[in-house]
């Protein structure tokens, strides 16, 4: 479901129960099949596990441990699993998710991937996940470390009340993207209090939005980026170009107002609205003028 959906990548732990059978070994023969890479969290000891599965074609990283600043374990432990794991496997990438802001800092040099995992529903605001990114970048940037983002796709347990909207999961992907993420893992499809098939709503939102994406992630990866205003009423514009192409998102953050967006033309006339709804959208000089919707996402082309 996750690989005809078009996820190319998926997120799983491997128990103690597996560790001495093929059960896992099948797992990967799977995802293989399927076109999924996959990284592994361990819930036993990682050495004989990556030994054994380090040349598996499904594998794309290992993970040193979840939330470790949470959890009590330091930066210094996580840089000595980072190097372990290196040793044992030079080919595949680290990836460490960290759930406090104040920690990405101290944590960003010892893995390949700084994953940080705002989970804003219901108690924050979508574009909390934009601030989170942004400040993991600035101190990934440091030590040459990519960002990726864990996006928040399960709710009705702990502080977690409600899952997020279809509306609130896509305004997330988008500010992800506007943050300058290179990845984007949502947790979850299921873990022991949620099961992603029992929100049909937000399963279907899941479902869909890979094909919406697909045009636009060759240019997330290698065209120029330009972010044009970032929190103006609540409104996000950013922009890709490559190949003489410009693909503008607009996301509006706020929960009720529709808001006014503004940004400077490259070409004549409008530009083709692919995704969302742009309000009244009209041309005065150079500039494109509309207005958006609370908690829409507009992808438009030029």
């Amino acid at each position: 479901r996750v690989a005809a959906a078009g996820y190319n990548t998926i997120h799983v732990g491997i128990k103690g129960d597996e560790k001495n059978t093929t059960s896992y070994g099948d797992f990967l023969d799977a995802c293989a099949a399927n076109r999924l890479r996959v990284i592994t969290e361990f819930g036993c000891p990682a050495e004989d596990v990556i030994a054994k599965y380090r040349r598996h074609p499904a594998v794309m990283g290992w993970n040193p441990g979840d939330e470790p600043a949470a959890r009590g374990i330091t930066a210094a432990e996580m840089f000595q699993r980072y190097d372990r794991f290196k040793q044992l496997d030079p080919n595949h990438l680290a990836y460490t998710v960290i759930c406090i802001p104040a920690q990405y800092g101290r944590y960003a040099g010892g893995t390949d991937v700084l994953a940080p995992d705002p989970y804003p529903m219901p108690k924050h605001d979508v574009d909390d996940v934009f601030h989170r990114l942004q400040e993991a970048r600035q101190e990934a940037r440091k030590v040459d470390t990519t960002v990726w983002a864990v996006l928040q796709c399960f709710g009705g347990y702990g502080g977690w009340t409600r899952p997020p909207s279809p509306q609130e999961f896509r305004a997330m992907t988008y500010l992800a993207l506007l943050a300058q993420v290179k990845g984007i893992i949502y947790y979850t499809y299921a873990d022991n209090s949620f099961s992603l098939p029992s929100s049909p709503e937000l399963y279907h939102a899941a479902q869909t939005l890979p094909a919406e994406l697909a045009d636009l992630l060759p240019m997330v990866m290698d065209g120029h980026f330009e972010l044009h205003a970032a929190n103006a009423d609540r409104v996000y514009v950013g922009s890709w170009i490559m190949n003489g192409r410009r693909r503008l998102v607009i996301v509006n953050a706020d929960k009720e107002k529709t808001a006014p967006f503004a940004y400077e033309a490259r070409e004549p006339g409008l530009p083709a609205v692919l995704y969302g709804e742009a309000m009244e959208m009209r041309r005065e000089n150079n500039l494109i003028r509309a207005e958006i919707k609370p908690l829409e996402r507009i992808v438009l082309l030029e």
